[in-house]
């Protein structure tokens, strides 16, 4: 097959187009119909050699259908001259790049079908083998504690995000099952459902596993009238209503009360009921998303100080105001950012948390009410708790333990299409932070949840996407996420029609997105098969004892600017050393029966009296604390605390750091592998993530991705510094040799046999 390189570059595919036309468009066409033949012969002969063919059927189907998105692109120009315009990076260029779309479509699925040819020449010749890989049903996909279980084994499950539910689209992509819940399907408050919620609930016997989408978007017109103007608010977020309002409770416990009997028992909840789509309470002046409070919230609030302060001499005296009583209190809301740090910000932060919890909480309890095995969990955002800013409403360690099932919709960027150049560019290609560091402080909370992911955004987002992305990005990417915890996704987003058309919301996000991009849809589920095929070594990977622990305090998070980029910075030091990290918090340690062999506690100045008696009692039965000379010096207020002076709490100097400290600790490197990856890549810092497991036999299982923006040299050295050559392919069973080159985004999951040396 005569094809491009793989690297594309578009001017000149934009000038070769221009000077060959047509031509060149329907040239491709005839080479993506003859090479699709080719890989069906291919598969047939493979199978009449007893060679599972699974993976190349999917890339079968997957040319197939994008082959007619192309011919759909090719036919309607104007439409993604349209789309393409909506995005800054691509409006000067939106005709050219709707001209030639057709063209790198088709170049990708011939890139695709030959990487499919080349993989089937291997496993005929024997070059290759790899194990047969399992074909999912979701009818027959059951939740088990912190796992999805089909066949008696851990499996992975992913699909796409407003995908139609075609048989085509549905063999390889997913076959999520669900249901939408809206006020507005409330005709009246005499609880009449609307024609559409008797429609959907006429359709529930579907058996695939799927979950309950709670809309809080959109307010009924009767809802409105009786519960008055103010009732409707912050309508540019996901809640957009008053839900300090008595009315709020009552429209939902008549909605659910109506709707969630019906829904109790059947496939479509059985991953839980999504109390809210990307819930956020920002209530600081000008932050984004930013929203007014009601009266209710401010009298709510007053009650509140009342019982935390008992006296308004006592919150006088740390807000140096001068009220005369609880109902004289005023705060302005939405409230300065300038005022973090002190007592009127940690207030009302801190009550701010606490209302929205309360709220989810009385969600969760009308759910149960009225289906009492139901399990819930909320799309968290979770850069809310990775990023430094507050003030959002949401105390996500609150919200793990409302939650039955952990879910949020963390993702990756790796390409921004337009602003300032971001911290994680200047040493890495792909920004990890938000996915790997939350996904680590949400299984220490609840290791025995499991992760549903409900919008993926490891693909794409409106400020990152690349057209020509690497399928290597991709399969790096959902790897790591698994590897991290993740069980189950919905990527953002499938956003054509069986036939090819964009949908009529697609939006900015379409252009330039896995819409257009074969090789990445292929990718996606190629690496799902892979993690199914070895779902049982995933599974303990996510389950692994995490010896380092983090500790995590809101009181610091919410009172400091830059809590989150110290703390993301201790993190980051010791995450390319191959040890699992954790997070502590107050309640964890309270609750922990056996102390971890260490706790790293850095730049938390601030933490309350509760917090500080937590960390009292966690040393007094064994626990090992290394702190800095910054960390546990005061309350919320900044009122100062007594030294803690322990045994077990040991201050580093100042010339001496975390990482060192965690190197040489006799614990820990009791825990350390007794295989290392080395990595050579001629830089101050490290880029080459990795993680390791010991198998039954004594062999070790590794997996390795580079997160750099430049090649690496790998190796396995074991702690004498010899190297390990016995390097296996965990997926394809073909040997590594002693030194191995990673390329930007390249990953690898390999078997070492420490005993053995290959020649």
């Amino acid at each position: 097959m005569n094809s491009l390189p793989k690297l594309i570059f578009f001017a000149l595919l934009m000038g070769f187009h221009a000077v060959h036309g047509q031509h060149y468009d329907q040239t491709l066409k005839k080479q993506v119909t003859s090479e699709i033949k080719a890989l069906q012969k291919a598969i047939e002969k493979a199978e009449a050699q007893g060679i599972d063919c699974l993976k190349e059927k999917m890339t079968l189907r997957t040319a197939e259908v994008f082959a007619e998105f192309a011919d759909w692109d090719e036919a309607h120009p104007a439409e993604n001259v349209r789309y393409f315009k909506m995005v800054h990076a691509y409006k000067n260029k939106a005709d050219s790049m709707a001209t030639v779309l057709p063209s790198f479509e088709r170049q990708e699925i011939l890139l695709m079908l030959d990487d499919a040819q080349v993989s089937l020449e291997n496993l005929c010749s024997g070059a290759w083998s790899r194990p047969k890989t399992p074909k999912v049903r979701w009818d027959k996909v059951t939740l088990e504690k912190d796992q999805l279980t089909f066949n008696h084994q851990p499996v992975f499950l992913a699909d796409w995000t407003w995908k139609p539910k075609t048989e085509a689209l549905q063999e390889y992509y997913g076959q999520l099952n669900g249901f939408f819940i809206s006020p507005n399907y409330l005709l009246n408050e005499q609880e009449k459902l609307s024609p559409r919620a008797n429609k959907e609930l006429a359709n529930i016997d579907k058996k695939e596993v799927g979950f309950v989408f709670m809309n809080h978007k959109t307010v009924p017109d009767w809802a409105k009238k009786k519960y008055g103007d103010g009732f409707s608010m912050r309508e540019d977020t996901y809640t957009a209503y008053d839900i300090d309002h008595p009315g709020a409770r009552e429209m939902q416990e008549m909605l659910l009360g109506k709707i969630v009997p019906q829904l109790s028992g059947k496939s479509c909840s059985a991953l839980g009921y999504m109390l809210c789509n990307e819930p956020h309470f920002y209530t600081t002046k000008d932050a984004w998303a930013t929203g007014p409070v009601s009266d209710y919230t401010m009298e709510k609030f007053k009650a509140w100080l009342q019982q935390k302060h008992g006296n308004i001499q006592h919150l006088n005296e740390l807000w140096h105001s001068s009220f005369q009583n609880f109902e004289t209190v005023k705060l302005e809301i939405p409230i300065a950012e300038a005022l973090q740090g002190t007592a009127q910000w940690y207030d009302w932060v801190t009550f701010n948390n606490q209302r929205v919890t309360e709220w989810f909480q009385f969600l969760k309890s009308t759910t149960l009410k009225y289906d009492p095995e139901a399990k819930v969990h909320l799309k968290v955002m979770p850069q809310l708790w990775t990023q430094n800013r507050r003030n959002h409403g949401l105390d996500f360690e609150a919200l793990m333990e409302l939650s039955d099932i952990i879910g949020n919709d963390v993702g990756a960027a790796h390409h921004k299409l337009w602003g300032k150049p971001d911290q994680w560019e200047s040493k890495y290609s792909f920004d990890w932070r938000d996915m790997c560091m939350s996904y680590d402080f949400f299984k220490s909370l609840h290791p025995e949840k499991m992760v549903f992911n409900t919008e993926t955004h490891y693909l794409s987002t409106n400020r990152s996407r690349k057209l020509d992305m690497s399928p290597k990005y991709v399969r790096m990417a959902y790897w790591w996420a698994h590897l991290h915890g993740l069980d189950a996704s919905q990527a953002w987003y499938w956003a054509r029609m069986a036939d090819g058309a964009p949908k009529h919301n697609a939006g900015k996000g379409y252009a330039a997105s896995n819409n257009h991009q074969p090789r990445v849809v292929n990718e996606v589920t190629a690496t799902l098969m892979d993690l199914n095929t070895h779902s049982e070594a995933i599974k303990n990977f996510q389950r692994q004892e995490k010896p380092v622990r983090i500790f995590y305090s809101e009181t610091s998070a919410t009172q400091k600017a830059d809590h989150m980029d110290q703390l993301f910075e201790l993190y980051e030091s010791l995450y390319f050393e191959g040890l699992p990290i954790g997070f502590a918090t107050a309640h964890l340690m309270e609750r922990t029966a056996k102390p971890w062999p260490v706790v790293l506690i850095k730049d938390t100045p601030r933490i309350t009296a509760a917090e500080r008696e937590c960390i009292q009692a966690y040393l007094k039965k064994g626990g090992e604390i290394i702190t800095d000379g910054k960390s546990l010096k005061s309350d919320e207020y900044g009122r100062p605390f007594p030294a803690i002076r322990h045994p077990g709490l040991k201050t580093l100097p100042p010339a001496q750091t975390f990482q060192k400290e965690v190197s040489q600790h006799a614990a820990l490197k009791a825990a350390l592998p007794k295989i290392k990856v080395v990595e050579e890549n001629g830089k101050a810092f490290k880029t080459v993530a990795w993680k390791s497991m010991e198998t039954p036999e004594g062999k070790l299982l590794f997996s390795v991705a580079n997160f750099g923006k430049d090649p690496v040299d790998i190796s396995f050295r074991r702690a004498d510094g010899t190297p390990c050559t016995a390097v296996t392919d965990m997926n394809l069973s073909f040997p590594y040799p002693a030194i191995i080159q990673l390329k930007k985004y390249e990953s690898i999951f390999v078997e070492v046999d420490p005993e053995k040396q290959e020649l």
